[in-house]
C-alpha cells in the first residue's frame, strides 16, 4: 500500500511473517500479533478446584505470562526492535487494541522511542494520515483491560466453582449432568444478564393470557376511519356505543394537511450494524462481525467496532462519494445524489468514526456482499436528504342526543400518507415508508354532513398477542439499552450463553434451556443481584471513567471485588437452596440442541391449533362464528383466514381475511325478546352481505361463548 517493493521473509512465529519496505528514505519492517500476548492465571497450587477454598480467589496473586504458544512473536519483536529507531504500534484503535499496543511496548528496549498510529480504515489515506500524526500509547485505556480482565477471571473462577462444586455434590459427580461430564455451571459478568433477558420473556410468554377486546369501526367510501377511544375490553359499553349511534348524524369535523418528515438514518456504529443486519439478512451477530473484520482487513470498510454515530465536519465525505461511484450498483444513483450533512448522535467514544465503506464492492458476493452493501447504503443513507410526505388527516363526528337531551358526539379517525419526496429511501433500503391513499378525499370538507346511510358502523374484535420469543436484534438492542457489553463484545456474551446450554437458537429465535431457567431462577430465590444489570453496567461506566483517567484502575478493582464478596457470602450461605432449585425435574442433564429443537416444533403446532380468534361478524356453514387463524408455513406464511371450527364435525369453509363481503358478514345486529334460541334465550337479528342473501335477516344465539346452533330467517 505504501511501497511496491515489498520483501518477505518468516518470521519466528509462522503466521506472523516480516515485511521489509522502504518508505520516505526510511528502512521500515512490518509484521504482526495475533491477539493478547499475556495470559492472567492464578498460582498452580489454586488450579485443583477441589483443595482450596475459592473465596480466596477474590484476593489470590494473579501472574501474567507469555501464551507458551506465542514466544516465537515476543522473539521476533525484540530481535527486529533491537536495532530500531522507532517502533509504530499499528493495533486496532479500540480499548483492547491499546492494551495490545501496551504489552507490545512492555517486550521492547526503554531506550527505543514507541509511537501509536491511529486510524480507521486500512486505505492508503488512512494509513498515510496515520504516519503523520503518530501519538503516544493511551495507558488510561489499557489500564481499563486490565481490570476488566482480572474483574472476569477472579469473579467467573469462583461463582464458577461454587455453583459448579455444591450441585455436583449433591447430585453426585457422575449423574450431575448425564452424559456431559464436562458440564459446569459457568458465570459470567455479562453472560448472565444477557441470559436473564431470554428468561424473562419466556416467562411473559408462559403466564401471557389472552384477552379479547373491542372496537368500533367506520367505513365510509372505502376508506376506514378508527374510532378515537381504540381498543377497549368492556364489550358491553362498545355494543351500548354502537346501538346508540345506530341514528347518529355525521359530520366532517376538520381536515388538516401537513408535511411530514422521515429522518434519514444517523452515521453507523456497530450496535446498528449487528441489529439491522440479523434483522434483514438473518445473520447471528457473530457472523456479522466475522464478515465485517474480514471487510475491515481487506480495506473495504474502516474499523467496525465502534459506539461512535457522528462524523467530525472535517471529515472527507467527498472522497468516500467518488470511490463509490465505481460500484456499479450505487452509480446511478451518485449520479443524481445531492449531499446532506449527516446527522449527529448522541454517541461518541473518543477513538473511532462511525463505520463507512472505504471503496467499491463490485468483487464482492454473498454474505460478504450484504454486510458491505449495508455499510455502502447506510453511509450514502445518511448523507442524503430525508424523505417528505404530505399527512392528511380526517375526523368525523358522530352526534347524538345524551340522557340529559344534550348533544354529544363519539370521533373517528382517518389518516392518509403521500409521498412528495423518497430521498434517502431511494437507496435505504432497510426502511420503508409507503403512500396511504385517502379514497375520494376532496370529497371530505371541514363542517360538511355526511349521508347516514353511507356509513357502515360494525364492531370489531380482537384479542391481545402473546409476546414473541426474543430475536438476536431484539436481545441486541436490551442489552444496548442496558449497558451489558460493548459494541465490540455483545455479540459474544450472545454466543456464549448458547455455547454454555443457557440458551439455544431456533431461526431467529434465542431461547432459554431447561438449565439456563433454572439458573436465573435460582438467583431470583436467593435474591441475589447478579443477574440483573446495574453491577455489570456500573462498572462499564466506570471503565470508561478509568479511560478518561477519572478513576484509577485499583480503586475500580477494589470497589467491584467489595460488592462480589458480600454476594458471595449470602450465595454460601443460601448454598441448599440453590441447589434444590437447581434440582426441579433436573432437566437440564438431558437439554440438547436436538431435543429443544423438538420441542420448539411441538409448541409450534400446537400454535396451530391455540393461535385463532372467534370472529361473531363470520358465519361459516355450521351456523357458527367463524374462527381466525394464522398460516404457519408455506407461501402464505403469516396470513390470517377464517375456517370453521366446530368439534366434533367441521364444515369446508374458508375464506382469506380481507374477502369478509363473501362470507356471512352482518353490519347491524338487534337482540329480538320475541325469538327465543335453543338456549331459551333472547336471540340476536344480524343482517347478512353475502352477494346471494345480501340485506337478508336471521337470528342466531346471542351468547359470546358456546352458542347454541340456533339458526332461523327472518321472514320465516
Amino acid at each position: 500500500m505504501l511501497s511496491k517493493n515489498v520483501q518477505t521473509t518468516r518470521g519466528k512465529f509462522k503466521y506472523c511473517p516480516n515485511h521489509t519496505f522502504d518508505y520516505e528514505n526510511d528502512k521500515m519492517i512490518f509484521t504482526s500479533v495475533v491477539g493478547h500476548l499475556y495470559d492472567s492465571e492464578f498460582p498452580p497450587e489454586y488450579k485443583n478446584w477441589n483443595t482450596c477454598d475459592e473465596f480466596e480467589l477474590f484476593d489470590a496473586e494473579i501472574i501474567k505470562s507469555i501464551k507458551e504458544d506465542l514466544k516465537g512473536i515476543k522473539e521476533n519483536i525484540q530481535n527486529l526492535s533491537k536495532n530500531a529507531q522507532l517502533v509504530i504500534i499499528w493495533t486496532d484503535c479500540d480499548r483492547e487494541g491499546e492494551n495490545i499496543g501496551f504489552q507490545i511496548k512492555t517486550l521492547i528496549n526503554k531506550k527505543i522511542v514507541v509511537k501509536r498510529a491511529r486510524f480507521s480504515g486500512i486505505s492508503k489515506h488512512e494509513i498515510k494520515n496515520a504516519f503523520e500524526s503518530l501519538c503516544e500509547i493511551n495507558l488510561n485505556e489499557s489500564n481499563a483491560v486490565d481490570a476488566r480482565i482480572e474483574l472476569d477471571l477472579r469473579c467467573g473462577s469462583v461463582f464458577t466453582r461454587l455453583q459448579t462444586l455444591h450441585l455436583q455434590k449433591a447430585l453426585g459427580k457422575e449423574n450431575a449432568f448425564g452424559s456431559n461430564k464436562k458440564q459446569v455451571i459457568s458465570y459470567g459478568q455479562c453472560q448472565i444478564p444477557t441470559l436473564n433477558f431470554v428468561v424473562e420473556r419466556q416467562k411473559q410468554i408462559d403466564a401471557f393470557v389472552p384477552e379479547t377486546f373491542y372496537s368500533l369501526k367506520l367505513v365510509h367510501n372505502k376508506n376506514e376511519f378508527s374510532w378515537e377511544r381504540g381498543n377497549v375490553f368492556d364489550k358491553n359499553f362498545v355494543v351500548h356505543m354502537y346501538n346508540i349511534l345506530f341514528g347518529a348524524k355525521y359530520k366532517v369535523k376538520s381536515v388538516n394537511c401537513k408535511e411530514i418528515v422521515k429522518y434519514s438514518p444517523l452515521p453507523l456504529r456497530t450496535v446498528e450494524l449487528q441489529k439491522t443486519c440479523a434483522s434483514f439478512y438473518k445473520m447471528s451477530g457473530d457472523e456479522i462481525m466475522t464478515i465485517a473484520e474480514k471487510l475491515y482487513n481487506r480495506g473495504y470498510i474502516s474499523y467496525p467496532r465502534t459506539e461512535t454515530d457522528s462524523f467530525q465536519n472535517n471529515f472527507g465525505f467527498k472522497r468516500i462519494l467518488e470511490k463509490l461511484k465505481e460500484d456499479e450498483k450505487y452509480a446511478e444513483y451518485l449520479e443524481a445524489f445531492e449531499f446532506k450533512m449527516p446527522r449527529k448522535g448522541k454517541n461518541d467514544d473518543q477513538a473511532h468514526s462511525p463505520i463507512y465503506p472505504l471503496k467499491g464492492g463490485n468483487d464482492l458476493s454473498g454474505k460478504d456482499r450484504n454486510v458491505y452493501d449495508f455499510v455502502a447504503r447506510r453511509f450514502m443513507g445518511c448523507c442524503s436528504k430525508n424523505a417528505t410526505a404530505d399527512e392528511t388527516t380526517i375526523e368525523i363526528c358522530a352526534s347524538f342526543k345524551a340522557g340529559n337531551n344534550n348533544l354529544v358526539g363519539e370521533y373517528f379517525k382517518l389518516k392518509g400518507i403521500k409521498i412528495k419526496q423518497k430521498n434517502y429511501l431511494n437507496i435505504y433500503i432497510y426502511e420503508s415508508w409507503g403512500d396511504k391513499e385517502i379514497k375520494k378525499c376532496e370529497k371530505y370538507t371541514e363542517g360538511s354532513d355526511l349521508n347516514p346511510e353511507d356509513m357502515d358502523l360494525s364492531i370489531i374484535d380482537s384479542r391481545t398477542t402473546s409476546p414473541c420469543d426474543l430475536t438476536e436484534k431484539d436481545l441486541i438492542v436490551l442489552m444496548d439499552k442496558n449497558g451489558i457489553g460493548t459494541d465490540a463484545t455483545i455479540h459474544e456474551h450472545i454466543s456464549k450463553i448458547q455455547a454454555r446450554n443457557y440458551a439455544y437458537k431456533v431461526g431467529q429465535y434465542i431461547r432459554p434451556t431447561d438449565l439456563g431457567m433454572n439458573l436465573i431462577n435460582a438467583y431470583k430465590t436467593l435474591e441475589l443481584p447478579i443477574h440483573e444489570c446495574k453491577i455489570r453496567k456500573e462498572m462499564e461506566e466506570n471503565l470508561i471513567s478509568v479511560c478518561a483517567g477519572k478513576m484509577r484502575k485499583e480503586d475500580l478493582v477494589q470497589r467491584e471485588i467489595k460488592i462480589y464478596k458480600e454476594i458471595y457470602t449470602r450465595f454460601k450461605n443460601q448454598i441448599e437452596k440453590y441447589v434444590e432449585v437447581m434440582k426441579v425435574e433436573n432437566d437440564f442433564k438431558k437439554t440438547t440442541k436436538k431435543n429443544t429443537g423438538k420441542t420448539y416444533t411441538d409448541v409450534v403446532k400446537k400454535q396451530k391449533v391455540e393461535n385463532f380468534t372467534k370472529n361473531e361478524s363470520i358465519l361459516c356453514k355450521c351456523r357458527e362464528n367463524a374462527t381466525r387463524k394464522q398460516c404457519l408455513k408455506g407461501k402464505n406464511k403469516n396470513r390470517y383466514f377464517y375456517g370453521c371450527f366446530s368439534f366434533p364435525k367441521k364444515c369446508d369453509f374458508f375464506m382469506w381475511e380481507g374477502e369478509e363481503n363473501k362470507g356471512m358478514h352482518f353490519k347491524r345486529s338487534e337482540v329480538v325478546d320475541e325469538v327465543k334460541c335453543d338456549c331459551g334465550k333472547s336471540a340476536v337479528k344480524k343482517t347478512s352481505s353475502t352477494e346471494k342473501n345480501l340485506g337478508r335477516q336471521f337470528y342466531v344465539c346471542n351468547k359470546s361463548y358456546k352458542q347454541c346452533k340456533f339458526f332461523q330467517w327472518v321472514e320465516k
